[in-house]
């Protein structure tokens, strides 16, 4: 089994025959983990969880297994502790070893097992799959305001969750209304990466088919806003911040962070709000 961790800068890859035989593990989640390691950007620590031939692969044996101060080994079990995928003894609970059975980061793998069981999978393949990749939506510096107004008819004013499920219905209409030039004027009309929607739309299938293969039921109804948000919650809990009396938000471990002028709630300020990510800016 695998679970790829992504903690801040952290990928802990949990080695087992299962994931040395996947293609996806390797090809997709190593991989990628390990262009980061290379750029500086983030740390690979492998785990050997099950006896297996991982020294056969030399990516594996150049890394090392344990960080010397240990401490991000101990923030990657706290998330898991708290994503219910380990007890206290470090040990796989009964859910974690479903998540050992979902190739990506366990936040959005905890999300994709709330949702089946809340009745909201088809939102969250959406917004989890959004989240493995780079935002389609783009705002070049010079033209701001107008990629802003184009955005604006995904929208949601109590969302940017929903905002995403908007965005990937309406292309989801375009793409199958027109051919592949109108498709991608369309896409530079409205401030839209072509490129990246293509590969939201790859991720989601490689999502929709791991759903598949688990038996995981996928609603045919729409779902709605709190079964949604419920099943992304579950995967975001150390991603919520309070509003303070200076109007940033202050989270998990005394991070404060603002919402960015994208967003669609960005005017209504709520009070507590969950976030997807934390993105180093000046104003952060």
């Amino acid at each position: 089994h695998i679970l790829v961790l992504i903690f801040q800068d952290l990928f802990l890859l949990l080695v087992s025959p299962d994931f040395i035989a996947s293609d996806y593990c390797v090809e997709r989640e190593m991989r990628r983990a390990l262009e980061r390691h290379a750029a500086g950007t983030a740390r690979v620590v492998p785990i050997i969880v099950e006896e297996c031939d991982w020294k056969a692969m030399s990516e594996l044996r150049q890394l090392k297994a344990v960080p010397t101060d240990g401490k991000a080994i101990s923030d990657g079990f706290n998330l898991l502790q708290e994503l219910s995928a380990v007890d206290r003894n470090s040990q796989l609970t009964p859910l974690g070893r479903q998540l050992a059975r979902l190739p990506v980061d366990p936040r959005m793998g905890r999300m994709l097992l709330e949702a089946a069981k809340l009745g909201s999978l088809q939102e969250v393949l959406i917004v989890a799959s959004a989240m493995s990749i780079q935002d389609p939506r783009e705002r070049p510096p010079e033209r701001q305001q107008a990629a802003d107004q184009a955005h604006a008819q995904w929208k949601d004013a109590d969302s940017d969750f929903a905002g995403l499920v908007n965005l990937w219905r309406g292309f989801e209409e375009q793409r199958q209304a027109l051919t592949a030039s109108p498709l991608r004027n369309w896409c530079r009309k409205n401030f839209l990466n072509y490129l990246r929607l293509r590969e939201w739309r790859d991720s989601h299938l490689q999502l929709s088919l791991i759903c598949r293969d688990m038996q995981l039921t996928v609603n045919k109804e729409p779902a709605d806003f709190a079964k949604l948000h419920k099943a992304v919650l579950s995967g975001l809990l150390s991603q919520i911040g309070q509003k303070t009396e200076d109007g940033d938000y202050l989270g998990a471990r005394q991070r404060r962070f603002w919402i960015h002028p994208s967003s669609g709630i960005g005017k209504k300020r709520p009070q507590w709000l969950m976030t997807a990510e934390l993105v180093e800016t000046t104003k952060l």
